[in-house]
């Protein structure tokens, strides 16, 4: 389905962007921050000075913790002991939004941004010395709001350099409860994005 409203988007729109991206949050074991890189398609219809973003986002990132390297009923052992882990995580995500300027200028724009974001959250933590990994894998919708700012460096350039951040939160799109089940995203998280890029407008 953001396949199908992303190449909509392309089809009339504005400015395309490309920017760097991270993604951070305190919830465990997803690491903080995952970085990576997005590209946003932005459309705005006729006088209006509201415009439609749709993006696709893919991050990576590592943490290192103490924790136990099992879950779900399984007996205390000496390979189930607390011990420093490694968290490895990536998020592919896919959002749709819209951007309301608050300030504008020719070379000075200052907006409020939101979005709603559907994001595949993976974890794989294993044991520092190697070993099984314990696998966490999970689609969460969730709703970012922020604020951002663009500059326009040349006046006969259609280029502008922009940063945003923003803050969310996330649920399952499916609660999938089990008892002896590794779940750690099955109450949700909140999260910070922060962006900064490019972007150039092809109409």
């Amino acid at each position: 389905m953001l396949a199908l409203l992303g190449a909509s988007a392309v089809g009339r729109a504005q400015t395309v962007g490309i920017h760097a991206v991270s993604v951070e949050s305190g919830h465990q074991p997803l690491g903080s921050p995952l970085v990576g890189g997005e590209i946003v398609v932005r459309t705005r219809s006729g006088d209006s000075s509201l415009s439609l973003t749709v993006a696709a986002a893919s991050m990576r990132g590592h943490a290192d913790r103490f924790g136990v390297p099992c879950a779900g009923l399984i007996p205390p052992t000496a390979d189930c002991a607390a011990r420093p882990l490694r968290d490895e995580g990536r998020i592919s995500a896919g959002s749709i939004g819209a951007t309301l300027p608050v300030f504008r200028t020719r070379r000075v724009r200052l907006s409020v941004d939101g979005d709603v974001a559907l994001a595949q959250f993976h974890v794989e933590s294993r044991p520092a010395s190697r070993g099984a990994a314990l696998i966490a894998d999970k689609v969460l919708i969730g709703a970012y709001l922020g604020g951002g700012a663009a500059w326009y460096p040349s006046l006969r350039l259609p280029l502008a350099v922009e940063a945003s951040i923003a803050f969310g939160v996330f649920r399952p799109v499916i609660s999938e409860q089990t008892a002896d089940g590794y779940q750690p995203f099955e109450d949700g998280l909140g999260a910070r994005r922060i962006r900064a890029g490019l972007s150039w407008r092809v109409r």
